[in-house]
């Protein structure tokens, strides 16, 4: 007998909610490089296209529910020695339909990003795709090289590995930056996410030496430059924040300057909360935009 057909699977799933007007879920499990995240764009596919709207509401909708793959894949995925296209956190998709069958909307619900890996990777994995895919396109776009990007084996954070199967990261980059005007992220929105990235980039080449009392002091090279003016801060903060910390204590602050080993986990710890914002801010922003306005929702499918 033949497995089940993943269209076929999805299309049994809307008939359910349909016959039965109970809420329902699509569980697609499987070990790395199984297929999951393939068979998640199938299953979306379908339920966007059984309920498309005839007055064209929903076609904008299913186009942008399917437009955030690109996005989420660049932003949330990465090579690992398994799989060229490894999902690096987890998600929880939302269908919503009205009475009619007639797709109002969807959200995203995302878990458990892999910040870690913004700063070390295995041997022969790679960083999150985006940012190989800047570096790559910095050649062809000026935005790219004002914001200080370029050849990614010039930084620490994404040398490890720099080629991931037959993917042309400057051809994805276009991809991607297509998927964000679509859902509606404006030029400046789109050089701000940029901004971010070369600014993790840049993070993981700032160096430190140690002063005669054994506390770390930040080289003010190009890279802390680059750092601060793309943060829109000043160098000496930057230096200070990293460098030391503060201590509250009986109602009484002090600073303490830090070693060099705890000013690297320090450089390492904001390079990976700034990508975690980012990613926080991304998927906040397409959820506004799949969001249909003065739909009644009454029925979910949802895909995990």
């Amino acid at each position: 007998a033949t497995g089940p057909h993943i269209f076929g699977l999805a299309v049994k799933a809307f008939r359910a909610l349909m016959s039965s007007r109970k809420n329902q879920c699509v569980l697609i499990s499987g070990e790395s490089g199984a297929g999951k995240t393939e068979s998640t764009k199938f299953v979306l596919q379908v339920l966007t296209a059984v309920g498309e709207n005839r007055t064209g509401a929903s076609a904008s909708i299913e186009q942008q529910v399917m437009l955030t793959n690109p996005v989420l894949e660049a932003f949330g995925n990465a090579k690992t020695l398994r799989n060229d296209n490894s999902s690096r956190f987890g998600k929880w998709i939302n269908v919503h339909f009205d009475r009619q069958g007639t797709i109002a909307g969807a959200e995203i619900k995302t878990y458990l990003l892999e910040k870690a890996r913004v700063i070390n990777q295995t041997a022969g994995e790679r960083n999150y795709h985006i940012f190989y895919q800047v570096c790559g396109a910095a050649a062809q776009h000026k935005m790219l090289s004002d914001l200080g990007l370029g050849d990614p084996q010039h930084f620490d954070y994404v040398k490890t590995c720099l080629v991931a199967g037959n993917m042309d990261d400057a051809k994805s980059f276009d991809r991607t930056k297509q998927a964000l005007h679509f859902i509606g992220f404006d030029p400046q929105s789109q050089q701000n996410i940029f901004a971010v990235i070369s600014a993790v980039l840049h993070l993981g080449n700032l160096r430190f030496s140690e002063d005669k009392e054994g506390n770390a002091v930040m080289a003010k090279d190009q890279h802390l430059q680059a750092v601060s003016a793309l943060l829109k801060v000043e160098p000496d903060n930057v230096c200070t924040a990293v460098c030391s910390r503060v201590i509250s204590a009986g109602g009484e602050t002090m600073v303490k300057p830090e070693d060099l080993e705890k000013a690297c986990q320090c450089r390492d710890a904001l390079a990976k909360a700034l990508y975690g914002k980012l990613f926080h801010h991304i998927v906040t922003c397409v959820n506004n935009a799949l969001r249909l306005k003065g739909a009644q929702v009454t029925m979910q499918v949802s895909v995990l």
